[in-house]
């Protein structure tokens, strides 16, 4: 494939041949989910349910770029469905890895942890919720 040249006069008067400079767009969110997706080789149905997840998510939030969001606003996503949407604990979870996901890998926050997120249980009254990082050593750490 060749690139189209021009040629360019400097100070000089000396003329030298360039590329040509071509603006290319950085690619829309839900293609770069897309690409993201297929270059770690994830199934074709998870990459159909990721998006749907990730377009609701938008949505709910009036169309906001996603890095423009935080933590509050999964919270608040997760706990809509759960509360208005009623849906089961296994599809808020679901929302919540694609939601990962996307932060994860396309976005690249760091402020994401997973560890801190509770699955929703009755005494909760089905909302998702932030619980505090532990400090001191792990729960599931071994002891000689």
């Amino acid at each position: 494939m060749s690139v189209p040249l021009f040629v360019q006069k400097n100070e000089t008067g000396s003329s030298s041949v360039q590329p040509e400079k071509t603006d290319v767009p950085k690619p829309r969110l839900l293609d770069q989910v897309r690409d993201t997706i297929r270059r770690k080789h994830y199934s074709i149905r998870t990459e159909q349910s990721y998006i749907d997840w990730i377009k609701r998510f938008i949505y709910f939030h009036d169309k906001q770029h996603p890095r423009d969001l935080n933590e509050s606003h999964i919270t608040e996503f997760l706990n809509f469905l759960a509360v208005q949407k009623k849906v089961a604990s296994s599809t808020q979870n679901q929302a919540l890895c694609a939601l990962v996901f996307l932060y994860k890998e396309v976005v690249k926050k760091s402020w994401l942890n997973l560890r801190t997120w509770c699955m929703p249980s009755a005494q909760a009254g089905c909302r998702w919720y932030l619980r505090p990082m532990r400090s001191g050593p792990s729960f599931f750490s071994w002891t000689a």
